[in-house]
């Protein structure tokens, strides 16, 4: 079997974020752990460039388990909704393990995420059946590459409004359900700058969260701070980091009746970083 992390003893609630930029932790390890510190993160979803030997990420993800994080492996674009990229799936999961066989106890990955988005490519709205079969088809062997010979976690990221789709070629049944149902948790990108009412944080993961409710899985909230164009309430630029705060703190009293509420994921260290007070 592949080794996984040692165990954290951290907070249930999640605070977690996302790096994309791989060099952000190789090559800067100090400042995005202070950050992360400073924020309380205490789940990290890091994207992986397989093109750094394996024992350039060590150093990083010794001091994230030191500060009490969880790290999962990252990978995603659009175009990995597709049966012929698979490859690439595959290349990740065999890095991901290869590094956690040579990695100590503490320096190991917890898991791997996808963040696919296939909604962002034109062939989503054009043959949008035959995308959720090979996306499906994709997070199946996905899941069952990495499950054979690990118990690394899988997650993926889903947007709040996936929920209208069908996977058709499995029963009809919600895209977000068949998800939820798969995965270990799924983080819904749920991108509003306020928490309540009608379109609020809250609001709009609801079909979500009683899906979670319903198959017993956790169901992480993700929210915007890069600069959007898609309206001003979908990300907390423009608002800074105080206001964030206070309405994620919203939250928990919200959510009440949804166990599967597990925390809240900040989109992403580079804008978040950068966000005004």
């Amino acid at each position: 079997m592949v080794p996984v992390a040692k165990p954290l003893n951290r907070s249930p609630e999640v605070r977690a974020t996302y790096i994309w930029e791989a060099g952000d932790a190789v090559n800067r390890p100090d400042e995005v752990l202070a950050f992360a510190k400073s924020k309380r993160i205490n789940v990290l979803y890091l994207h992986i460039n397989t093109d750094y030997k394996l024992a350039a990420y060590r150093p990083f993800m010794k001091g994230a388990w030191n500060a009490g994080i969880e790290v999962h492996a990252m990978g995603g674009n659009g175009s990995l909704a597709f049966t012929e990229n698979r490859p690439q799936i595959t290349k990740l999961i065999n890095y991901v393990k290869d590094y956690n066989r040579q990695a100590e106890p503490e320096e190991r990955f917890f898991g791997i995420h996808y963040d696919i988005e296939p909604w962002v490519l034109p062939l989503w709205y054009s043959a949008t059946d035959r995308v959720i079969s090979e996306w499906t088809g994709n997070m199946n062997y996905f899941i069952g590459e990495v499950k054979k010979d690990s118990k690394l976690q899988t997650s993926v990221d889903l947007a709040a409004w996936v929920d209208r789709y069908k996977v058709n070629n499995d029963g009809g049944i919600s895209i977000s359900k068949w998800f939820i149902q798969k995965m270990d948790h799924v983080t819904i990108m749920d991108f509003r700058n306020y928490a309540s009412g009608t379109g609020g944080i809250a609001d709009m993961a609801k079909e979500e969260l009683a899906f979670g409710n319903e198959l017993g899985k956790p169901i992480i909230l993700a929210i915007e701070t890069k600069v959007s164009s898609e309206g001003p309430y979908v990300s907390f630029y423009q608002l800074g980091s105080a206001i964030l705060e206070r309405e994620l703190a919203k939250l928990p009293a919200l959510l009440t009746n949804y166990k599967s509420y597990s925390g809240i994921a900040v989109h992403a260290y580079e804008y978040w970083k950068s966000l005004k007070p």
